[in-house]
């Protein structure tokens, strides 16, 4: 599914990236909006709320690596698995 593969690969860039989640973090409490008319993740603006939902995960603390390992599912070990092990703040 679109949705499931697009959270994976942002729990890896913003897990692996310390300079893009600090970004992220620092757009709190602004709207994420992305509009692209032709676009699939421009539609409803799916990107933007996905970003979003990842920001209040990274300022509740959450380790983004388990996430992704949760989100691949038991014994499964992808490219990100050892990606972003660090609690954020």
């Amino acid at each position: 599914n679109r949705q499931r593969a697009m959270r994976q690969g942002l729990l890896l860039k913003f897990g692996q990236h310390p300079e893009l989640r600090n970004l992220l973090v620092s757009t709190h409490p602004r709207p994420i909006v992305f509009e692209a008319n032709m676009s699939y993740w421009g539609q409803a603006n799916r990107l933007g709320r996905l970003l979003m939902q990842l920001r209040e995960r990274i300022r509740a603390g959450q380790d983004l690596g388990r996430l992704l390992q949760e989100m691949q599912g038991p014994g499964r070990q992808g490219a990100g698995a050892g990606a972003g092990g660090a609690t954020f703040p």
